[in-house]
């Protein structure tokens, strides 16, 4: 399966935005998780360069470093994810703009009206949705099989419902506690 190095140019572009971005949401935070995920965004530029370059094994190690980076900052990402979210006013109306949210804003206020469980089927949904239809133009414009498609998205999106479900877990359940004492 070839993949143009025009979907890689796109993929350095997409890269540069995201981390531009997060660059400028460091800046103001002032956090160390946002600092590292710069880094990694720049490293998704570079790993993007160097696939268009035919730098595969360069590429390679590009990649394994940004995961093994993004293994040893999960903890601290997910502490700092906590203490942001714990901030939200989940009893604030819900607009749409909070379901884009760095905190997930939209997605802890619902849970906390409707539950985590709905919440996450619903998440789910969305990211079933935004995985196909985003396959689904890699597939027309690139050829790209689905066979490879499948495992990929169907893992990813196990992965982050369970973490997403026990964070909202872990942040509703002081909440839900006081809401009930009364």
């Amino acid at each position: 399966m070839d993949i143009p190095t025009d979907f890689f140019v796109l993929s350095t572009l997409f890269f540069i935005g995201v981390s531009i971005i997060a660059a400028i949401r460091a800046n103001k935070d002032r956090h160390r998780v946002n600092y590292v995920g710069v880094g990694l965004c720049l490293l998704g530029a570079i790993w993007s360069i160097l696939i268009v370059y035919d730098q595969v094994s360069f590429a390679g190690f590009v990649w394994v470093s940004a995961m093994i980076i993004s293994v040893i900052m999960l903890p601290e990402l997910t502490r700092h994810q906590d203490e942001k979210m714990r901030t939200v006013d989940v009893e604030s109306p819900l607009r749409l703009v909070d379901f884009f949210s760095n905190t997930q804003d939209g997605w802890l206020k619902l849970a906390y009206r409707h539950g985590a469980g709905v919440v996450t089927v619903l998440y789910v949904l969305q990211a079933l949705v935004i995985g196909v239809v985003l396959f689904s133009v890699l597939h027309h414009i690139y050829g790209i099989s689905f066979g490879f498609i499948y495992p990929f998205l169907t893992m990813s999106i196990l992965l982050t419902t369970y973490r997403f479900y026990r964070q909202i877990k872990r942040v509703l359940s002081p909440e839900l506690e006081a809401v009930n004492k009364l």
